[in-house]
């Protein structure tokens, strides 16, 4: 029988071969290692908390002098039980977390103090038990969208209470000095993440480098090997953008649509599929007391991913440079379904040709999504050849 944790390797290095041809791919030693040796950086290191959701912040757990361990869920397949346990979870990305903590084979068993669950649908639900029965300290964050303009009281006591779990699986109190150490880095790597995202490198490239921050365990090491990254690789000159990539995450390492838009010949396109910006907490008042500045940084958080203005609103635009979207539809996803109805609606009111794809991380429908991409590229040469396309509505 393969063993699993070599099924996971070949897979990141799969995606590795697939970065292989990027400019500047030879100055990415440090990024390529990162990934290469994910397992067994994550069987060595201690004090660690497991996370579940790229989603998830980390600056508590950082702020209680542990190391945050995100559990990622692009990998293809699902070795072992994790079909017959939970046949009635549709959503790849848990069934995949939760088939890299059940493998006896994968170092997290013994080197997680405890894993971080957010409670954001019907599936995460179901996977704590299972969790805290393979013997997981769980520790369970009830995250619901609210989709207020401001922060409800009862969104402020589930963090509370999270930071309250947090501290005793780790018996160590979080303090002033260190809360803030970890808002500076966190805030540093949110620039380096726009940084990135204006440099001239392939876009494959850039989500990748971004991709590392949530596999490395040294923060520090891997800002300043950005910077140095960055230093040798001009800034991206504004020019037309012929695609933009929006929907559900693309996981590391999953990079099957990245693969196809490239096998149909989408070289410049933007992606907002790729992991999420590290949070931005410039805005803290640092002479503000510990307790209020907990609840200036659940504001935050709120404010980015469960305000009314992140998750309510209906003025999904883009600008007068998008040629044409794709939205990618992660199966068994109702938020992002909800929001791709969305984008469709305000892309046939702006005259901007659209693309939705439904798929998961395995290759089954590999070729049928590259028979649509081509199809769909065919109709947007059509549209350039005629001219037709109508100015954005206003």
């Amino acid at each position: 029988m393969l063993e699993v944790k070599g099924h996971f390797k070949s897979q990141i290095d799969e995606y590795m071969t697939y970065l292989s041809d990027c400019e500047h791919i030879e100055s990415c030693k440090y990024f390529v290692d990162i990934a290469s040796n994910y397992f067994e950086k994550a069987s060595n290191d201690k004090n660690q908390i497991g996370i579940t959701s790229t989603t998830f912040p980390e600056i508590f757990i950082r702020a209680c002098g542990a190391k945050p361990v995100y559990l990622l869920g692009g990998y293809e397949g699902n070795i072992g039980e994790v079909d017959e346990i939970f046949p009635q979870i549709s959503d790849h990305t848990t069934k995949a977390v939760v088939n890299l903590l059940l493998n006896k084979e994968m170092p997290f068993e013994k080197s997680l103090k405890g894993v971080v669950v957010p409670i954001t649908n019907d599936s995460n639900r179901k996977i704590a038990p299972y969790l805290e029965a393979h013997g997981y300290k769980v520790i369970r964050v009830d995250n619901t969208a609210f989709v207020l303009e401001h922060t409800p009281s009862n969104y402020k006591k589930q963090q509370s209470t999270f930071l309250i779990g947090l501290m005793k699986v780790l018996k160590r109190p979080i303090t002033k000095k260190r809360l803030l150490e970890s808002a500076r880095q966190i805030t540093k790597s949110h620039q380096l993440f726009e940084s990135i995202d204006k440099a001239q490198l392939a876009t494959k490239l850039k989500i990748f480098l971004k991709e590392t921050y949530y596999l490395t365990s040294d923060m520090e090491t891997w800002q300043k090997e950005v910077e140095k990254l960055l230093s040798i690789v001009p800034r991206a000159a504004e020019g037309e953008k012929q695609l933009h990539l929006v929907g559900g995450d693309i996981q590391f390492p999953n990079h099957k649509v990245g693969l196809i838009l490239e096998e149909t010949g989408i070289q410049n396109y933007t992606s907002a599929c790729s992991v999420p910006y590290p949070y931005d907490y410039s805005a803290l008042n640092e002479k503000a007391s510990l307790y209020q500045l907990c609840k200036q940084i659940y504001d935050i958080h709120y404010k980015n991913e469960y305000s009314s203005e992140a998750l309510g609103s209906h003025k999904v635009s883009f600008d007068e440079k998008t040629q044409a979207v794709i939205f990618h539809l992660l199966k068994g996803q109702l938020l992002s379904a909800y929001y791709a109805d969305k984008v469709e609606k305000n892309c046939i009111a702006q005259n901007i040709p659209f693309l939705c794809i439904e798929t998961d991380c395995t290759k089954a429908d590999k070729e049928q999504i590259k028979i649509r991409i081509e199809a769909f590229t065919e109709l947007l040469q059509v549209n350039r050849r005629s001219g037709n396309r109508e100015k954005k509505m206003a």
